[in-house]
């Protein structure tokens, strides 16, 4: 599978300055793979050019939000489904009261 995105995207389209080139590829091949977990498949079958730009802008900002993970900070991306699918991050907690996991660091108090 290819990523969705390529770092000539990232850097002109999506205007991102977070993630080095040689990263990106990496990065963006993993949220290439989370973006087809959450929607099941269908993200692949995007065929309209409207829709792929916003597949292509999730690349980029899921490929963000693990760059910011694996340099220690938090991760407040959450899948909105139910169970296991979540991403989780060493300092995830569960929230009382919920079967949820938020990082601790995240102060918005429920899961986007």
């Amino acid at each position: 599978m290819a990523a969705y995105a390529d770092y000539s995207y990232y850097s002109t389209t999506y205007l991102g300055t977070a993630i080095p080139e040689a990263d990106f590829p990496r990065l963006a091949l993993q949220s290439s793979n989370f973006i087809n977990q959450v929607t099941f498949g269908r993200a692949a079958s995007v065929t309209d050019e409207a829709s792929m730009d916003q597949i292509k802008m999730a690349c980029c900002a899921v490929a963000e939000a693990m760059q910011l993970e694996l340099q220690g900070g938090p991760l407040c991306l959450r899948a909105m489904t139910a169970g296991p699918a979540v991403m989780r991050s060493p300092r995830t907690r569960r929230r009382e009261g919920s079967g949820s996991m938020i990082p601790r660091s995240c102060t918005w108090g429920k899961p986007i």
